[in-house]
């Protein structure tokens, strides 16, 4: 089950972000690498009170690596290199679901809410990355690519029923919804000059097309409310989360 959390509190505590990585240089050209890693990310935890309990209230069990096979080749001064890459997630995240019905209360009510952790596993998600340099003169230039991907399948979800009497003899029914998480293409690129013996001078530029995730939908799979009063069953739609 749901714990019950009262308080409005934030819990943004720092974790380890392992990284291993093995290079094998075959030659003065060609180089193989395999590495494993977790990506960056910032997990937190809220409480149930705070004005962000529709968006989120948790994410901080969320697990992810990438294992990744990558080869490079160096042609004079111009390098390349690429890699494929499989995702691996297990995504875990609480988020509060308002059970107003139109008949009583506000649709702010924290005693409607319904409280849903879900659970998406994902353990095959292929995509890849790319990248090239090239060295003129006292200049370097470089850039790079990662592709975009979407962790996506049905997620296993657990409800707390709201804690209004009204709900006191209602029973939910199903555990399934598809989720969809979409990451998103980031572009990079730099110039390097080494104007003297001890000064490098670098600026660099990047996109990140984060607005793939404006907007997440959860669509429940026949869960349902059973036994609403003066309603009955009580079927649930597509959640938005902005």
């Amino acid at each position: 089950g749901i714990p019950m959390d009262a308080d409005f509190v934030f819990d943004g505590r720092m974790l380890p972000n392992p990284t291993l990585g093995v290079v094998w240089r075959a030659n003065d050209r060609f180089s193989l690498g395999l590495g494993a890693y977790s990506p960056w990310s910032a997990p937190v935890a809220y409480g149930e009170n705070g004005p962000q309990r529709y968006q989120l209230l948790g994410n901080d069990q969320t697990l992810a690596v990438y294992i990744h096979l990558a080869a490079a080749v160096r042609i004079g001064s111009f390098r390349f290199g690429g890699g494929i890459q499989n995702v691996m997630a297990n995504i875990k995240q609480q988020v509060a679901v308002s059970a107003y019905t139109g008949l009583f209360g506000y649709a702010q009510d924290p005693s409607l809410d319904v409280v849903t952790q879900l659970d998406l596993n994902d353990p095959f998600t292929l995509t890849g990355n790319f990248g090239a340099a090239y060295d003129l003169g006292r200049f370097s230039f470089g850039a790079s690519v990662q592709l975009p991907f979407t962790i996506a399948g049905d997620a296993k979800v657990d409800q707390r029923l709201p804690s209004n009497v009204f709900f006191d003899n209602v029973t939910w029914a199903g555990d399934k919804a598809r989720l969809e998480i979409p990451f998103p293409l980031v572009v990079r690129g730099g110039i390097q000059l080494r104007a003297t013996d001890w000064l490098t001078i670098e600026t660099a530029v990047g996109f990140e097309d984060w607005s793939v995730q404006q907007r997440l939908k959860i669509e429940p799979v026949g869960q349902q409310l059973e036994g609403v009063p003066a309603i009955g069953p009580y079927r649930l739609g597509t959640l938005t989360l902005e």
